[in-house]
């Protein structure tokens, strides 16, 4: 009877033990790790047929337990008691700055508010700005507002000529900004419009890791506070809106009408941001390849857009005298040789951005520069430049491509670095001057009509006229006022 009393047990505890090899396999008499047991508790919660990816889950636990680790005592295995008060205490105990007197410090003692600190640099790094716009009444004295804008520090103004700043960017908004537009009609000036989103990449990430915007930001005060125009946001971790990615921003200077080169597509509003129409374009290609740009004549009588020219159905450069969907007319780049020497890109590769600038004092001049597929060499520069002026209602092209700064090594050269970096800009009061760069910036006094006279004035060359300016990242952008 004794011995089979003992059976009974004895066959409970295989039981019991086969149960937890079932359960957990052979490894049920060791602990379980922070991340097993993070596993089975949300399985148990969620269910096993929850349609949520293991991997994401292994993933979410994967960093729970990285963040564990940076914590805890490499001795224990376990995260200190009291580390949050003990490190307050450690912050607290640090002297903090007092005055000098005689030579000798006078060191005061802290308490929560008192630590100062200044800062320590870096303090010559340039940074990712995007945008640098002087609002149009400028004058040095009663108007010295500037607004600028970082790919992933938001929107900057600046009251006082640029000596001090102030982050206006909403709090609650994503902090992107990649393109500035002031209403430029009289009375409406204070009016301004920012866009979000970068496609070609950020120097803060991985190479060519690109940031998804939200949309566009408005301000009514001369940018002291700005608002997002809910008919531009969409949800934030996937790209399903033009507005994703915004490249430029115009603001049409006789009717209002806002005109946003969008990814791949050009949309306008004509009620200050209210609603949207795509007037050319539609959502597509890739961040590579769905660059687009736009400008507008100072009197309105004439719309430019441009597209990628890997975009096989809007490649080029059109015009329209009123910005209207069906109204758009191919000028460059659509067809093959139009003008003589425009490239197409047919092959494989991804070149081909477009950027466009008007020259200020006559617009029926208009520049053209685009990515031509080269590769940056003693005689070859990675962009070409077309001009076309108007005459006598006749558009008149010219080829400026031959004079192009190539160059390799201490030479520099028009690097565009796969169409990151470039720009186009025409002095106010001369279209002649011309200024055209990628890692390095470039002057000519007589558009690029010769070499003779063109000038390095910034970037990486070592050649250049202005030497402080040899270790910045030119990412260039045109800052006229």
């Amino acid at each position: 009877m004794k011995k089979k009393l003992l059976i009974i047990p004895l066959l409970l505890t295989v039981a019991g033990i086969g149960l937890l090899v079932k359960k957990n396999g052979l490894h049920f008499w060791r602990e379980k790790t922070f991340k097993e047991a993070w596993l089975e508790k949300k399985a148990v919660a969620e269910g096993e047929d929850e349609e949520n990816p293991q991997k994401r889950a292994e993933m979410q636990a994967a960093r729970w337990q990285y963040e564990y680790d940076i914590l805890k005592d490499p001795k224990t295995g376990k995260i200190p008691k009291n580390a949050y008060s003990d490190e307050m205490k450690q912050a607290l105990s640090i002297p903090m700055s007092g005055s000098i007197q005689n030579g000798v410090v006078s060191l005061g003692v802290n308490t929560p508010t008192s630590n100062a600190y200044l800062k320590a640099g870096p303090n010559n790094i340039g940074g990712r700005t995007r945008a640098f716009v002087l609002d149009k009444r400028f004058n040095g004295t009663s108007n010295q507002v500037i607004i600028a804008g970082c790919v992933s520090g938001g929107i900057m103004r600046s009251a006082d000529g640029g000596a001090t700043w102030s982050l206006v960017t909403p709090s609650a908004q994503i902090h992107s900004l990649t393109t500035l537009a002031q209403d430029p009609r009289a009375g409406k000036e204070d009016t301004w419009y920012a866009g979000s989103g970068e496609a070609l990449g950020n120097s803060a990430g991985a190479s060519g890791a690109f940031f998804f915007g939200n949309g566009i930001f408005k301000s009514t005060d001369n940018g002291l506070s700005w608002t997002a125009l809910s008919s531009t946001q969409s949800t934030l971790e996937t790209f399903t809106s033009a507005f994703d990615i915004i490249h430029k921003i115009v603001v049409h200077p006789v009717t209002g009408d806002v005109y946003v080169a969008c990814q791949n597509s050009i949309q306008r509003s004509q009620n200050g941001g209210a609603t949207w129409a795509s007037v050319k374009g539609s959502l597509g290609g890739t961040t590579v390849t769905g660059n687009t740009d736009v400008v507008i004549k100072a009197d309105g009588s004439k719309i430019y857009v441009a597209f990628h020219l890997k975009n096989t159905t809007d490649r080029g450069v059109w015009e329209s005298a009123t910005g209207d969907a069906a109204s758009w007319i191919a000028i460059a780049g659509n067809a093959a040789e139009t003008p003589a020497g425009f490239k197409q890109n047919t092959g494989s590769s991804n070149w081909g951005r477009i950027i466009l600038a008007l020259a200020p004092s006559n617009n029926n001049i208009l520049y053209v520069l685009y990515e031509n597929g080269n590769s940056l060499g003693a005689t070859t520069a990675e962009a070409d430049l077309f001009k076309v002026e108007t005459l006598g209602g006749i558009p008149q092209w010219t080829n400026l491509s031959a004079f192009v700064p190539a160059g390799s090594g201490s030479n520099g050269g028009v690097n565009l670095q796969g169409g990151y970096n470039m720009v186009l800009a025409v002095k106010p009061d001369d279209p002649n001057m011309v200024f055209l760069g990628g890692t390095n910036l470039y002057r000519s006094p007589n558009g690029f009509t010769s070499t003779t006279t063109t000038t390095t004035i910034g970037g990486y060359s070592t050649k250049n006229s202005q030497p402080i300016q040899r270790k910045h990242m030119p990412i260039m952008m045109e800052v006229f006022k």
